[in-house]
């Protein structure tokens, strides 16, 4: 029997052995090679993402402000960092480590910390963004914020207390405005109750009987109001009975009957910043306002300032006028005349306006000039608030004086 290694089984064997132990190696190559594709592919997919940023495709990038942007490009508002012409590492302790970042085009964060100066430096770059979203509130004296609300508290409770205890109020609000210290809203509000206060204390019939500025007076046979006055002795123009009393005809009083009669002599004050006149009584219990008035002014600043009394025989009702630049004449009576129905002439008792001539308070036939310059330097006012001036201005101890 012949062997195996001698017959045709056997060599047919031996050939189909002999190709299986030459495929082994083939089979590892491959193997070998599809790692090495795997890591090529690895390898490209791990380096792609450098290549498409260049293009300017999508991506995640750090800014100053801690945040981040999705699509940086020319036109965006939140610049990448540049150091020396390089991009800087996307990393934010880089950022914030950094101190010499600077940048090609001026940033959001360039703009705050240039206004900011050295102190902007040292804030952190979230702090330099909450900075510029968040409103500033502006800064203000705190004092003078204090006072002013500790005067309008008072005015409010002198109005208040005006309720209750009128006289009181008007003695407080007249020393809250001679003292100066109130703004320009407080005055109004101040001037407004003093001028509540005066149409209830001081201008009607009726009269407190604590009130210092007031007295009453008893009608008996013979008498009239001109005549009350000067037996009375009120400094004060008979007009101004008529007026308290709100006496339609001044022949009409009656024997017994009960007066009312102004306690004191009247001054005025004019604040040419404020075109404003506070009409005052004052007597040996002191100084109130009865009223305030809006004024007009001379043209350029043309009324003279300082103290002034009113000039003998120079009240006058529905007076003649001249106009002393023109020469033209106005008649009593005449609707064109610019003085109106009143006239109070002035005399200075300043060194600086003891020598002014032709100076004083009168009506106006233009109501609009009130509150504005446009005379020639004397002081205007509405029709029916320089008659109460008339009446209570007089040669008897009156100053007017007249500040800037």
């Amino acid at each position: 029997m012949a062997l195996g290694s001698q017959s045709g089984r056997q060599i047919g064997q031996g050939r189909f052995m002999y190709r299986k132990r030459k495929g082994r190696p083939g089979r590892w190559i491959a193997v070998l090679l599809i790692i090495c594709g795997l890591g090529g592919i690895y390898w490209m997919t791990k380096t792609g993402p450098n290549s498409l940023q260049a293009d300017g495709d999508p991506t995640n990038m750090i800014t100053l402000d801690g945040g981040s942007n999705s699509k940086i490009d020319a036109k965006s508002e939140q610049a990448p960092l540049f150091a020396n012409g390089q991009e800087n590492s996307p990393i934010l302790d880089d950022v914030v480590r950094n101190e010499d970042i600077t940048a090609t085009e001026p940033t959001r964060t360039d703009v705050l910390a240039a206004t900011q100066g050295a102190a902007g430096a040292d804030m952190q770059p979230d702090e330099l963004v909450r900075t510029e979203i968040e409103p500033v509130t502006p800064t203000s004296n705190s004092e003078q914020m204090d006072v002013t609300q500790d005067r309008a508290q008072m005015i409010g409770e002198y109005a208040t207390l005006a309720m209750t205890d009128p006289i009181a109020a008007r003695a407080g609000l007249t020393s809250l405005i001679a003292s100066g210290s109130l703004g320009s809203d407080d005055l109004k509000s101040a001037r407004a109750e003093l001028n509540d206060l005066g149409r209830v204390l001081f201008f009607d019939p009726s009269s407190l009987p604590n009130d210092p500025f007031v007295t009453r007076y008893v009608v008996s046979e013979g008498d009239s109001l001109s005549r009350i006055a000067k037996r009375g002795q009120i400094s004060a123009d008979w007009r101004i009975i008529q007026r308290l009393n709100n006496l339609r005809n001044p022949n009409s009083i009656r024997v017994g009957q009960s007066l009312k009669m102004p306690a004191g002599t009247f001054h005025a004050v004019v604040h040419k910043s404020e075109f404003m006149m506070d009409l005052y009584i004052e007597n040996e219990s002191g100084k109130v306002i009865i009223a305030s008035y809006p004024v007009g002014l001379g043209a350029y600043d043309g009324t003279p300032t300082g103290r002034f009394v009113v000039r003998a025989n120079s009240r006058l009702v529905n007076p003649q006028w001249t106009n002393p630049r023109t020469g033209e004449f106005f008649y009593a009576d005449d609707p064109e005349n610019p003085i109106g129905e009143r006239w109070v002439g002035l005399q200075g008792i300043d060194p600086d306006n003891k020598d002014l001539l032709g100076y004083g308070i009168h009506g106006t036939i233009d109501p609009d000039s009130i509150g504005d310059m446009q005379s020639m330097g004397c002081i205007r006012l509405r029709d029916e608030d320089v008659k109460v001036v008339y009446e209570a201005l007089t040669e008897q101890g009156s100053q007017i004086t007249i500040l800037p």
